[in-house]
C-alpha cells in the first residue's frame, strides 16, 4: 500500500505541475493579446533601397528594442517615406530566428522632437 500511495502522490503532483504549466502558458497569451501590441518611438531609418533610389527596407531605433525591422505588412509601407522622422508605432513585435525583431505595424503618428504629436495616421476618420 505505501507503494500505490507514494505513486499517487507523484502522480498527483505531477498533474498539478502540469495544470499549472498549462495556465501559465495561457496566461502569458491572454495577456500579450489583450495588450494590442507593443509601442515603440524611435527615428526611422532606410535598410535598404532599390536599384532606383526608392527606400525599400526601413527601422525604427528605439531605446528599448533596439533597431526593430519594419514589415511592408499593416501600415509598415507608410513608413518607407517617414525616413529620419520620429515615430511612435504600435503593432506586434517578434523576434526572427536570425535574432532580429521585426514590428507589424497598426498604427504609428509622427512625433516631432518636443515631443508634440505633428501628425497622425489613425486620427484620419
Amino acid at each position: 500500500m505505501n507503494t500505490i500511495r507514494r505513486g499517487s502522490k507523484g502522480r498527483m503532483w505531477l498533474a498539478a505541475g502540469c495544470i499549472l504549466a498549462t495556465f501559465v502558458v495561457a496566461g502569458q497569451s491572454v495577456s500579450g493579446e489583450s495588450q494590442g501590441g507593443q509601442t515603440i518611438i524611435g527615428e526611422v531609418f532606410a535598410e535598404q533601397y532599390e536599384a532606383n533610389g526608392d527606400v525599400s527596407i526601413v527601422s525604427i531605433l528605439d531605446d528599448t528594442w533596439g533597431a526593430v525591422l519594419v514589415a511592408p505588412a499593416g501600415q509598415g509601407g507608410e513608413l518607407l517615406t517617414q525616413v529620419g522622422m520620429i515615430v511612435e508605432a504600435t503593432g506586434e513585435i517578434e523576434e526572427t530566428e536570425e535574432g532580429d525583431y521585426v514590428i507589424t505595424v497598426d498604427s504609428y503618428r509622427i512625433v516631432d522632437e518636443s515631443g508634440d504629436d505633428s501628425g497622425s495616421s489613425d486620427e484620419d476618420a
